[in-house]
């Protein structure tokens, strides 16, 4: 392979410019924070992974105009929640739920890829949606199915809805303001492209192969590990994918620090709700800029939203995730290169952050 392909390290510490990220990181973080702050009030934090993952719907779109906006979040926002619903039944599915995560979410990664490629999903690809099942189906539940299901996706629904309502409020900077994407591609068309199932594949077996080994390992959080195989594949050609793997390492190493000094505090109730606010924002203002940066904020933030599923212990929670981001880079670089330039996709753009 030509040595152009990878990427120089300076590209590492390259900053994008500002371009009133303000904006989209408040609509993203009132669209969070309020449904937290319900289920705070209400004495129901437990309930907090499905609300939030149902809100970020929000992250969807952020520079379209508002038709196109409310179009691309109301159909993510309805994937997220069916992704939820998944996740609460796999989470009562006992002594299988583990392997049969695995699956369901290298499932989700391909179907999900495959919807990206045909609407335009900005960001593009399906890690949200991988990221929504695999946080709840990672929570063990005693409850009953029917019951479980119910509530996951009656609280999704409720906090992604109100996501799509906070994406129409209000009017786009003139300065933020974006050409509306052309007309998604029909999905039989997408279906004829041999480069959208190439694409595809490469999620479902990044996923299935990064997410069987941290089963298999016993590693606590398994799809951590197919998340961050999967975080590469959304980028246009093989240079951008090796340089998001590359932010991903860094990132996340440096991460794990800011979420070490915070999960010390054992912030429940309201702080919580403030430092999860606080990250999103954070995360927001940068994903645009530097995918290492946004990782400050993200990596606490995922770890923060892992805890809120039931007790944990925090330096385990470092530890599998360390692991796994490593787990998962290796994997998501191997079937970078594996596809290398077979399939080039002319929908990527910004990638996931979480």
């Amino acid at each position: 392979m030509a040595s152009s392909t990878f990427p120089h390290p300076r590209q590492l510490l390259r900053m994008g410019p500002h371009d009133r990220s303000h904006w989209p990181a408040l609509r993203v973080v009132v669209s969070v924070l309020a449904p937290l702050v319900v289920v705070t009030a209400a004495d129901r934090q437990d309930l907090a992974l499905f609300a939030v993952f149902g809100a970020f719907a929000s992250v969807y779109g952020r520079a379209e105009s508002h038709r196109s906006r409310f179009r691309s979040q109301a159909v993510v926002g309805a994937g997220l929640v069916v992704c939820i619903g998944a996740g609460a039944a796999v989470a009562t599915a006992g002594a299988v739920r583990p392997w049969l995560a695995v699956v369901v979410a290298a499932l989700i990664a391909a179907l999900g890829s495959l919807a990206s490629d045909a609407l335009r999903w900005r960001p593009p690809g399906s890690f949200f949606l991988v990221f929504a099942f695999g946080a709840v189906a990672s929570v063990p539940t005693p409850e009953g199915l029917g019951r479980h299901v119910l509530v996951a996706v009656g609280v999704s629904a409720a906090a992604a809805a109100f996501a799509v309502a906070v994406g129409t409020v209000g009017a786009i900077p003139a300065g933020n303001r974006r050409l509306t994407p052309p007309p998604p591609a029909a999905f039989a068309a997408t279906l004829r492209r041999p480069g959208a199932w190439l694409h595809a594949s490469r999620y479902l077996i990044g996923a299935l192969v990064a997410g069987g080994i941290a089963t298999a390992a016993g590693l606590g959080h398994p799809y951590w590990a197919a998340l961050t195989a999967v975080v590469p594949m959304a980028a246009p050609d093989t240079t951008t994918r090796l340089l998001r793997a590359g932010h991903r390492l860094i990132g996340t190493a440096f991460g794990l620090v800011v979420a070490a000094g915070l999960l010390a505090l054992h912030p429940t109730g309201w702080l919580l709700v403030g430092i999860v606010g606080a990250a999103q924002f954070g995360a927001e203002l940068f994903v645009m800029r530097n995918y290492s940066l946004t990782l400050l904020f993200v990596t606490p933030l995922a770890l923060l939203m892992t805890a809120l599923g039931g007790n944990v212990d925090p330096s385990q929670l470092l530890v599998d995730r360390a692991i796994e981001t490593v787990l998962g880079v290796a994997v998501g670089i191997g079937a970078t290169l594996l596809w290398s330039e077979r399939e080039r996709s002319d929908l990527a753009g910004p990638g996931s952050r979480s």
